[in-house]
């Protein structure tokens, strides 16, 4: 299986996800699967209240505009204000800019911080 051009072994997949306490959702139009989101909510010791991240969101194009990504929205705010979240954030990217729109449209607004990663391995198996 793959995603953002990243391959994963089921087993694996489904591994990740007994073990995880990240909300997925999955979405079918007709019965057929259309897209997913997936959320992780989390607690730092600094501060009251726990906020969450929605990691990943995605809708096959065929299935684009009928709502189904304001619905896995909607779906994981419940499930995340349901274990006491009280802040979502999303990461997306600054040219994406249909994404940006989904999540205006569902109440969030951009805020100005600087992302910085690194690397910390290569995973030579690839």
């Amino acid at each position: 299986m793959s995603f953002n051009n990243v391959s994963r072994e089921v087993a694996k997949i489904e591994d990740s996800l007994k073990r995880s306490s990240e909300l997925v959702a999955i979405a079918e139009f007709d019965g057929v699967p259309a897209g997913f989101a997936c959320a992780q909510a989390h607690q730092s010791f600094c501060y009251d209240g726990s906020e969450a991240e929605i990691t990943e969101m995605f809708v096959e194009e065929e299935f684009r505009r009928n709502g189904i990504a304001s619905r896995l929205i909607e779906f994981l705010e419940d499930g995340l204000q349901q274990q006491g979240v009280q802040s979502i954030k999303i990461l997306t990217g600054h040219k994406n800019q249909t994404a940006v729109m989904t999540y205006e449209a569902a109440g969030y607004v951009q805020e100005q911080h600087l992302v910085l990663a690194k690397t910390l391995f290569q995973d030579k198996r690839n």
